[in-house]
């Protein structure tokens, strides 16, 4: 349980760095250097690999938009249509 709660902590504070980088626009932005590396934050017209939330296969598709934890992924596959998903459920393809 305490795991859960040190790995739902991360997620957030990763979160919160990457909606400051959003919200910035690009602009150089000066934060503390985290204590361990985090991933850049995805977006939208980025291709990525995703868990497709009903059958969940891993597929390849495009991020149309982006929640704070959630994007709109169209998938590669016409029959995968668009999704919601998690952020945990995808990741850049580069």
């Amino acid at each position: 349980e305490e795991e859960r709660m040190k790995l739902e902590a991360y997620r957030e504070a990763v979160r919160d760095m990457h909606m400051r980088i959003r919200s910035f626009g690009g602009a150089k932005l000066v934060m503390p250097a985290p204590p361990t590396p985090i991933p850049l934050p995805l977006s939208v017209g980025q291709r990525v690999t995703a868990i497709h939330p009903r059958n969940r296969q891993i597929c390849d598709g495009s991020i149309l938009t982006i929640d704070r934890m959630k994007f709109r992924v169209q998938f590669d596959r016409p029959e995968l249509g668009v999704e919601l998903l998690k952020d945990t459920d995808a990741m850049p393809m580069e």
